[in-house]
């Protein structure tokens, strides 16, 4: 985990699965009311399966509930796919750097996108 003053950025790496999990859940358990924003960096990430999926439901439904998105820094062009697929699109600003995904979801908030 990395804090910011304008975010909370959650440093993956390895296979994001069922035993894996857990680990996540406590990091979203812990920081999910955080009025920062919260950024997933799955750049490291080498596996995830449904159980994973699930997690990141989890946390966007959570922030939803906020009215708030959760950014998820990846270089890997898969993972939009997979977004896809699990009906997960929505509710995530996806983007290759921390930056240019906190500069997307101030623009979302009417920040001033720089």
């Amino acid at each position: 985990m990395v804090p910011t003053s304008d975010a909370v950025i959650l440093e993956l790496a390895g296979p994001l699965d069922i035993y894996t999990v857990p680990s996540l859940r406590a990091l979203i358990d812990a920081h999910c009311d955080d009025a920062r924003d919260i950024l997933v960096d799955v750049r490291e990430v080498t596996l995830i399966d449904s159980s994973g999926l699930g997690a990141f439901g989890t946390l966007r439904n959570r922030r939803r509930a906020e009215q708030r998105v959760v950014g998820v820094v990846s270089s890997q062009p898969t993972l939009r796919r997979i977004f896809e697929i699990a009906g997960l699109t929505d509710g995530f600003v996806v983007d290759e750097t921390a930056d240019a995904v906190c500069r997307r979801i101030r623009g979302l908030a009417g920040g001033d996108g720089v």
